[in-house]
């Protein structure tokens, strides 16, 4: 899965991001940097550290964001409706 979609921090930071959804966490080859505080999981969600600072979230605290995707579902009516998940910040990572 991949498509953009708006992040949101507990502290009101919101922020337009490109998503990409993985399976298992990548190997630090294809991943790059990694810094990691919990196991990943379905709930999880890794950042890149640029993004984490300018939301000013990270994973020592397990910050919650919200990931709002907003043409997510078309609703009773037909019209589009966002999805929205609450995850919890894990790690972040630098690509370079």
């Amino acid at each position: 899965m991949e498509g953009e979609a708006i992040l949101k921090a507990q502290g009101g930071s919101i922020l337009g991001v490109r998503v990409r959804g993985i399976a298992e966490l990548p190997d630090k080859v294809r991943l790059g940097e990694l810094y990691q505080s919990e196991p990943f999981s379905r709930t999880s969600i890794l950042v890149g550290t640029e993004l984490a600072s300018n939301l000013k979230v990270h994973p020592d605290f397990f910050d919650k964001v919200r990931l709002i995707f907003p043409f997510g579902d078309v609703g009773p009516s037909g019209d589009l409706m966002p999805v929205e998940r609450s995850l919890t910040l894990t790690g972040t990572f630098r690509s370079g």
